[in-house]
């Protein structure tokens, strides 16, 4: 039942976004969602987002992570991202919890398996929290660029992320942002495509390809829980870095 909502009812959440218009709120009901993979932003994707809107499900109390009624977005293994979001600002996704999106080891494309990520995506004031994060191919939450541009304003706080391939929570060429009160525990199995620098629960980073310049600025890191086991080879709890490549 939709009964007390604005927005009329949809039986997909895909649906749903494509009728929605800036400033809406998606209601996510209880139940598992295994929607069709499309492209956004070049990258394959079960959800692409371009609206200035907020998707919530079951946010739960004030303990990190989804609430017992949270929908499940299950990749069932698809070699995709859950949600890709693009040029977008002023988006708040909360309450769900998104498991099985997988990373192919015999090609090995970056970023493939996340559940959030924004990439060359120019997107500004996000905010991600109180969700669940599990079984992924790579990381929980990617944010960074290979063009030099930054991203800003990313809220990423008490979400419960664990089982990833790379890492828990990415925060590259990203200025003024906030990783707040999350619980990272780090995977058990970790594939070894990448394992000099998969691993790590928080990366902080710069990433400048060709010279171009890039610096980031005002983030903070408060409060987050990371646990193990991490594999064999694993890179950091907490890695903060810099890179430059020709």
């Amino acid at each position: 039942s939709c009964t007390g909502f604005i927005m009329p009812c949809f039986t997909t959440i895909q649906a749903a976004l494509v009728n929605a218009t800036d400033g809406d709120t998606i209601h996510v009901y209880p139940g598992t969602y295994t929607e069709p993979i499309g492209v956004c932003n070049g990258n394959a994707a079960m959800f692409c987002i371009t609206k200035n809107i907020t998707i919530t499900g079951d946010p739960g109390g004030p303990q990190a992570g989804c609430g017992p009624n949270a929908p499940v977005i299950d990749g069932m293994g698809a070699y995709a991202i859950a949600f890709v979001l693009d040029s977008v600002s002023n988006v708040v996704i909360e309450g769900l919890e998104i498991e099985n999106f997988s990373n192919d080891p015999s090609l090995f494309t970056g970023g493939v398996g996340s559940a959030m990520s924004a990439w060359n995506a120019d997107t500004f004031n996000i905010t991600i929290n109180d969700n669940c994060m599990h079984d992924l191919g790579w990381n929980g939450v990617l944010v960074g660029s290979d063009d030099g541009s930054t991203q800003a304003g990313w809220v990423v706080r008490k979400n419960v992320i664990s089982k990833f391939n790379q890492t828990g929570i990415e925060l590259t060429n990203t200025n003024d942002s906030l990783v707040l009160f999350n619980i990272i525990t780090g995977p058990v199995m970790i594939t070894p495509w990448d394992i000099g620098d998969a691993g790590v629960a928080i990366e902080i980073a710069t990433r400048d390809f060709g010279g171009v310049g890039v610096s980031a600025h005002g983030i903070n890191v408060i409060g987050n829980i990371i646990n193990g086991p991490f594999a064999a080879g694993s890179r950091a709890g907490v890695n903060i870095l810099s890179r430059a490549y020709a």
